[in-house]
């Protein structure tokens, strides 16, 4: 056995799913895309374990594309989904107030996710 391979099933293993967030991602309420600064470990192991590309009409990760900057990330997903319309209606979720901060003064819509509860409490006012 490769002596990475342990500590690669053990990543995929510990990666850990928001059960109200995975139930909306599923739902495809909208079209969405999984935008996210990872490694390759990512795209090989967590992306495959969990079927992203079922519940995401894109899956944008940083190695695959070469770069770390999410807002550029965030212009790569909303071409791979035909997004046409303003990127003020555009909302990236995440957990980082920082990425969030970014996108907004690039004219995107961010949301600050700070667990399932506060996203639950918080949906229908994002949702509109």
């Amino acid at each position: 056995m490769d002596v990475l391979e342990r500590p690669r099933a053990d990543c995929c293993r510990s990666s850990r799913v928001h059960p109200f967030t995975w139930q909306i991602a599923t739902e495809r309420r909208r079209p969405q895309a999984l935008v996210t600064v990872n490694p390759d470990l990512f795209v090989t192991r967590v992306a495959t374990t969990h079927h992203l590309e079922r519940y995401f009409d894109a899956v944008v990760v940083s190695c695959t594309e070469g770069i770390d900057d999410k807002t550029a990330l965030c212009d790569i997903a909303l071409a791979r989904l035909g997004f046409t319309g303003p990127r003020a209606v555009a909302l990236l979720v995440d957990n980082r107030r920082d990425l969030i901060d970014a996108w907004q003064r690039a004219g995107g819509a961010g949301y600050w996710y700070r667990g399932d509860d506060a996203l639950a409490a918080d949906l229908p006012v994002l949702l509109g």
